[in-house]
């Protein structure tokens, strides 16, 4: 199909000498059972097939194992989690202590404030209020004043106006009548 070589398995392998002793261990860990059938009782190989099982075997990384932390390691970051838990338990709760002891006195006193302003304008209401009823009764008592004394023969009574029937309009009628004020005169 293609002119290029076909590539093998060892143009992928890793190049860098830090792994080539995890390389080899991994080589010898990484026989197939075949190999394992073949080897003999003292760990040995026999030559031919060594060379022949290590061409065929492909070449993969095997991570080293994770070792289990110290007792102690484990503490610690027990304790940074926790310590973590409780600098949010403890950020929370100074910021509720601010709002009960600064914030909600300031809008307390903002509040009590106008509530204070509302009750002074409401007492001058009333003050004006009863200096306006004291002047008419003054102006009342006076002899050259034109003010009549309210009694059943100067009372005026106006009659009740009789109700009124709505009048009966066909729906259609008015729909027709406001389409054509709608309606341009010309194009």
């Amino acid at each position: 199909m293609s002119a290029l070589p076909k590539p093998s398995i060892d143009d992928y392998s890793i190049p860098s000498k830090h792994y080539s002793s995890r390389r080899t261990r991994y080589r010898k860990n990484s026989l197939s059972s075949k190999a394992r059938q073949s080897q003999s009782k003292d760990g040995s190989f026999p030559q031919s097939s060594d060379r022949a099982l290590q061409r065929s075997s492909p070449q993969t990384f095997q991570f080293p194992q994770v070792q289990p932390l110290p007792a102690k390691l484990k503490v610690l970051l027990l304790v940074q989690k926790s310590s973590l838990g409780l600098a949010l338990i403890l950020i929370a709760s100074s910021i509720a202590v601010y709002v009960s002891t600064v914030r909600i006195p300031e809008l307390w006193s903002k509040k009590y404030q106008d509530l204070e302003t509302l009750q002074r304008q409401e007492r001058q209401l009333v003050a004006a209020n009863e200096s306006l009823k004291h002047k008419l009764a003054q102006q009342a008592q006076e002899k050259d004043s034109n003010l009549a004394l309210i009694t059943s023969n100067n009372t005026i009574f106006i009659p009740q106006a009789p109700p009124s029937q709505p009048k009966q309009t066909n729906l259609e009628e008015d729909l027709r009548e406001t389409s054509l004020k709608n309606m341009p005169m010309g194009y």
